[in-house]
């Protein structure tokens, strides 16, 4: 079972911190035990209740390097799910591959792939495991491993050019990817 985590504000717009949602039927959200950023502890019982699923998304690449366009298999899991308004989030649990949304015209992808090339140096590394991954270890922690996309009228809502796209980095492997959907239910 995955557990939702949630950010919520106090109308001062401190954080609320070590959020523990407890789940109702269907794994709605119904009350959370929350610790406020200053330290008081208490709980929270939701007006409106919280929708949340998650699916895994499993992509296999084929390089070693590589840029994919991954927004229809999002898509697909938005409507096999009836989900229709709320937000995606999409977290990648893989250290040498990153998720975000880019154009992908004809050769974009291998212009993005050539330029990571040039924005983390080679160098010497002390991973022991395996040095040459340091240098996509890094690129992936300035890239990230998760996106958030809103969701209307059961699409994604993505500007005309962008595509959610998984970068390969150490390839060709089987990437898993969680890609939860909330929403408030009215």
């Amino acid at each position: 079972m995955i557990i939702p985590r949630l950010l919520l504000f106090d109308n001062d717009g401190y954080l609320f911190t070590g959020v523990l949602p407890f789940l109702g039927p269907a794994g709605v959200v119904v009350a959370a035990v929350v610790v406020h950023s200053t330290g008081h502890f208490f709980s929270y019982i939701f007006s409106a209740t919280l929708r949340y699923m998650a699916e895994e998304l499993i992509i296999r690449t084929k390089k070693e390097r590589e840029v994919l366009d991954i927004t229809q298999q999002v898509q697909a899991l938005l409507v096999e799910n009836s989900f229709r308004k709320g937000v995606c989030h999409l977290f990648l649990l893989h250290t040498s591959a990153a998720i975000a949304t880019a154009d992908l015209d004809e050769g974009t992808d291998l212009d993005m792939l050539d330029a990571f090339e040039l924005v983390v140096p080679a160098l010497k590394y002390r991973h022991k495991h395996n040095p040459e991954h340091v240098k996509y270890h890094i690129l992936v922690s300035l890239i990230g491993p998760s996106l958030t996309v809103p969701v209307e009228n059961g699409e994604l809502v993505l500007g005309a050019w962008q595509k959610i796209v998984l970068i390969e980095f150490g390839g060709p492997r089987e990437r898993n990817i969680v890609v939860s959907f909330s929403a408030v239910v009215e």
